[in-house]
Parts: structure tokens; sequence; C-alpha cells
């Protein structure tokens, strides 16, 4: 235990790697001595008594509700501003939104489904299922999401029908080309920043505007179970250790609660 210590503590003073690259480290380690332990090569996992550098606190910016309206105000007439709009009305995460089909989507219900992510790859672009069941989630969509949907599906109908492409299938990438390839999280990225810098948005990154749909949730008051099955977190502990300081600017709110109950228990 005490040559793992004194290795975090190497790794930590070089400058070299991040806390959370240390941690990833760790988690190597400790999977490696689990098994040499269970074909008794060691006789236990020194890694397994010893816990990793804690993480790094992360400043988690996101859109106040003007910013939003200002943001979705600007990117009107912009190719990008759907994608923009499905992010913070849905939350999902840049893959997901990449991998989505037409036929995820319920126009009669105003919900998506949401059950794979595209991920970049050195071959390629590969479709991945998600880690957990949590991952895969249907979730109702905002007015606004539904008519910036229908309008971008509109636009793709008329394009296809000028170019002779035919009618959109129904596995047809909602945010792919004409041709129907997917649209990369790569480029997701890339077109943001351009769109930040073209329209004079508030720099933040595209991952920024799924914290500020969570943000939103919470400070309308949604509990943290139903936040984190909306942005499809494993377990609401995942949710809380994002978000706790959104929750805790509630805390007055709590303490106003908890006076009045005693206030009608004391029948005053």
């Amino acid at each position: 235990p005490a040559d793992v210590s004194a290795w975090h503590q190497k790794l930590t003073t070089s400058g070299k790697l991040s806390t959370r690259s240390i941690r990833h480290a760790h988690g190597v380690l400790r999977t490696a001595l689990t098994h040499a332990a269970a074909i008794e090569i060691v006789e236990r996992n020194v890694a397994a008594l010893i816990k990793p550098p804690k993480p790094e606190p992360t400043d988690i910016k996101t859109l106040t509700a003007k910013e939003m309206a200002d943001t979705l105000t600007k990117l009107e007439g912009h190719p990008f501003r759907t994608v923009a709009a499905f992010a913070l009305g849905t939350g999902a995460r840049r893959g997901e939104i990449a991998a989505l089909r037409w036929s995820d989507i319920d126009n009669d219900k105003a919900t998506v489904r949401i059950e794979r992510a595209l991920e970049q790859t050195k071959t390629g672009l590969r479709v991945k299922m998600p880690k957990t069941k949590a991952g895969r989630r249907t979730i109702s969509l905002p007015a606004f999401v539904v008519t910036a949907l229908h309008e971008h599906r509109r636009k793709q109908l008329e394009l296809r029908l000028r170019l002779g492409a035919g009618p959109l299938p129904g596995n047809a990438p909602v945010f792919g080309d004409v041709e129907g390839n997917w649209l990369s999280p790569h480029l997701i990225t890339n077109r943001w920043r351009r769109a930040v810098s073209n329209r004079k948005l508030r720099p933040v990154t595209f991952h920024a505007l799924r914290h500020t749909h969570a943000s939103a949730l919470i400070g309308a008051g949604l509990d943290v179970v139903s936040v984190g099955t909306r942005l499809g977190h494993a377990s609401p502990a995942l949710t809380l250790n994002i978000y706790a300081h959104l929750f805790n600017n509630r805390d007055d709110e709590a303490a106003a609660a908890i006076d009045a109950v005693l206030h009608d228990g004391n029948g005053k």
C-alpha cells in the first residue's frame, strides 16, 4: 500500500498528469492486481486499500434563461440551430444527438427514443449501445424542439426532392447529410465553435448545453431522480455528484418547508 501511495504522490508532483488521468491509471492497476490476486500471483490487492486522489472540482458553465433564448434567436437561419435546440431541450449527449434517426422521433407523442450513440474511432465512426440501461430512454420533447425538428425535416425533404434523392427513409440520420451519412461528433463540436464565433454567442462548449438543460430542470424544481432519468444517468448519485451545487442553491426553500411542517404540527 505504501508503494501505491508513493506512486500517487510522484505522479501528482510531476505536474504532467491531471488528477483524472492519475485516477484512471490507478483503476488500471487495481484491475490488474484484482486479476493477479484471483490467480494467486499476489496475496492481496494493495491498490484496493489506497484511494486515488480526489477528482478536481469542475467549474460547470451553463447558459442563463436569457442566454438560451438569445442563442436560439441568433442562430435563426443557421443550419446548426436545430442541433443546438435539441441539445438545450433534451440534454442529450453529443454522440447521442449524432446517432439519432428519424424513426426515433414520435411526432404524435412529442417524444424521442435515445438508445445509441455515435463515437469517433481511428477507423471511422462506430455506433455503440449505452453502457447502462438508464442510457436507453424515451423522453418528452419541448414544443420549441418539436417545431425546430419539423422545420429541419421539411428542409431535408425539399433538398432531397431537388436533388432527386427520393423520400426520406425512416432510418435516415436526423442530422446527417442528404446522402444519409452520419454527422460525426467531432464535426458537431467544430460547427458549434464556428457558430459561437460567427453569431457572437456566449463562448461555452457544446457540452455546456447539456449542463444548461440540467440546470434549467433543477431550477424548475425537478427532483434528482427525474433529472438523472432524463439525462440518462446510471444512478441519482451520479447526478448529485455533478449537480449537487445546483440543488444546494435551494437550501433556503428546504429550511422553509421544514419550518412549515413543524409549524403545522404544533397546530399554530
